[in-house]
């Protein structure tokens, strides 16, 4: 008999959960098609080719500039390094192989030579 109980509990969570499904899709496509005939259309997001960079050539399309890093980032950190692109001069960290801001490829780190001395 409780087999039986909790065969009906599944199947009856099962419809309720298909039918909130099923009325937030509902929903979803209604709010779709009264935002396209209204004229509110979400707009499809701007790629990153050559005929839609703005005057700072960040590739946005929107003409204005790429937000910039948290007022509370650290700046003058070791592990950073700034973009030489006029303009910008964002700080990266010194793994990136491109600028977080306007996109430009950063300098490659620098071999440098260590010399070592034996310790006794």
């Amino acid at each position: 008999m409780d087999w039986l109980v909790i065969l009906f509990l599944f199947f009856v969570i099962t419809l309720i959960t298909a039918a909130l499904f099923c009325g937030w899709a509902v929903w979803a496509i209604l709010r779709f098609i009264i935002r396209v005939l209204s004229g509110n259309a979400p707009a499809r997001p701007a790629t990153a080719t050559s005929n839609n960079l703005n005057t700072n050539g960040n590739g946005n399309g929107n003409g204005r500039q790429p937000p910039s890093l948290p007022a509370s980032a650290n700046v003058t950190d070791l592990n950073t390094v700034r973009c030489a692109r006029q303009g910008c001069w964002a700080h990266n960290p010194t793994a990136a192989r491109f600028c977080r801001r306007c996109g430009a490829a950063l300098p490659s780190a620098q071999p440098v030579l260590v010399r070592r001395a034996a310790v006794w």
